[in-house]
């Protein structure tokens, strides 16, 4: 029969505080460049989150012409469908009443 080797209990392990403060010396470095590639990356997203939560916006003047000029050019729109509806509508009617007169019995 093959014994596997007794684990050893954790007690029995010594752990000197002299190792304990080489290894958080050790990870130092590690962990500040972790903390300034955070901060390097998530700072301008939270400060662009930020901007949009408060409801500032940097829009161009260009942009602000350009998107007038669009708000225009649909109000026109909606008065040439509007337009076209009263036309349809119109058009509607004048064929349903000569639908109906040609149906009805000639008078007396």
């Amino acid at each position: 029969m093959i014994q596997a080797p007794v684990p050893v209990p954790p007690d029995a392990i010594p752990v000197s505080p002299a190792f304990i403060v080489a290894a958080v010396l050790a990870s130092l470095p590690i962990v500040a460049v972790l903390v300034w590639g955070a901060v390097k990356v998530l700072g301008p997203i939270s400060q662009a989150l930020a901007r949009r939560i408060g409801g500032h916006t940097d829009v161009p003047e260009e942009m602000r012409a350009e998107l007038s000029a669009v708000h225009q050019e649909l109000g026109q729109v909606r008065e040439q469908l509007a337009e076209m509806q009263e036309r349809l509508d119109f058009t509607e009617r004048l064929l349903a009443r000569s639908g109906n007169a040609a149906r009805l019995p000639a008078g007396e």
